[in-house]
């Protein structure tokens, strides 16, 4: 149970990308929230907060744009992916949980971050996707290697041409994998986002998450979260705040019930065997008592008896004691290989 919670605490974080969050409801399109926001983070905590990044709601959600209906193809549209296309920011990947980002392809030639890379000319003629679709369509980080990114409108299909900037086996906040998994997600920089939307303006575009990195360790992030929630309820709660840390205790503290719980199951089993044990051992004596007999008449002492009935004992004991110590340490060694990635303990607590 010890390693399914740390599994849910992984998840969990995985899909929130970072250890604090602020997210937006989907039809928000209030731009002074988000500068509020901004403002709040720059000004009540500069001290505290290291870095932050935005990410836009998926194109698909806008009203123009029905039933999720965006495509990647190639030219021939044999092959066709739906994909949710994301804007994100230049530091996103600095400022969310960089144990998630692993990098499929991308360009080594640059000392840019994958984010950054996605805001330059270079960048603006393509978008990020998961390395699925690179494998299934067959394709490069190329500038002649290009696909078809469409978009489903009412009265008439929108078709980009577009490539590969990078590619990710996996990216925090988001689903892009290496594997077939339905509505992986797609990055594109905010100029080229709001030119497949068609906006005119960056007050028009709809905001889901806020991702925040904390400088410090427990006590700083639980001082921003607090003061944003208290910001949520004196907005009506136009927005949600989530915090790893709040999260993670609650599943500490199902972690010491079923350890209180499994502690008295272990003490009745114990219970029980040793019963159990004294009742073979005792019975086990009756049924050699004529043995007993004739071992006596031979000349084997009282106490040479007693020694190998103990004997007896020990061995089983012995025997008992070391399969459970086999077990518990293929245990604790499953266990060690995320003891950094379970609990509290991902955030650093910071040195005195």
């Amino acid at each position: 149970y010890t390693m399914e919670l740390r599994n849910m605490q992984l998840n969990m974080l995985a899909r929130h990308g970072s250890n604090l969050e602020v997210r937006l409801s989907w039809d928000n399109s209030d731009f002074s929230l988000v500068a509020s926001l901004e403002k709040t983070l720059l000004t009540t905590y500069a001290d505290e907060v290291e870095d932050f990044t935005w990410m836009t709601v998926p194109l698909g959600y806008y009203r123009e744009l029905h039933n999720n209906s965006n495509w990647l193809t190639d030219f021939g549209r044999k092959y066709s992916y739906p994909v949710s296309v994301y804007g994100i920011s230049p530091n996103y990947f600095e400022a969310t949980n960089e144990m998630f980002t692993s990098v499929g392809e991308s360009n080594e030639t640059t000392s840019l971050s994958l984010g950054e890379q996605l805001y330059t000319p270079r960048g603006s003629q393509g978008i990020a996707t998961g390395s699925f679709f690179t494998k299934e369509l067959n394709l490069e980080l190329s500038p002649r290697s290009t696909y078809l990114l469409i978009f489903d409108r009412s009265n008439t299909d929108l078709a980009f041409e577009t490539r590969s900037i990078f590619t990710l086996n996996s990216c925090p906040g988001l689903r892009m994998t290496r594997q077939a998994r339905r509505y992986q997600a797609a990055l594109a920089s905010l100029p080229l986002y709001m030119k497949f939307g068609d906006f005119m303006s960056v007050s028009l575009v709809g905001w889901r998450t806020l991702s925040i990195k904390i400088r410090g360790g427990l006590e700083e992030y639980d001082k921003v979260y607090e003061g944003l929630s208290q910001l949520s309820r004196r907005r009506g709660g136009s927005f949600s705040v989530w915090s790893y840390s709040t999260k993670a205790d609650h599943l500490d503290g199902v972690k010491d019930f079923l350890d209180v719980i499994f502690v008295i199951i272990i003490i009745l089993f114990m219970a029980l065997s040793f019963f159990s044990l004294s009742s073979s051992m005792t019975a086990n004596i009756l049924e050699q008592a004529k043995e007993l007999a004739i071992l006596r008449s031979i000349g084997i002492t009282r106490k040479r008896t007693v020694f190998l009935h103990i004997y007896e004992a020990f061995i089983l004991v012995l025997t008992g004691s070391i399969i459970g110590c086999l077990l518990y340490t293929s245990d604790a060694a499953d266990d060690m290989q995320c003891v950094d990635l379970g609990g509290r303990r991902i955030i650093k607590k910071k040195k005195k």
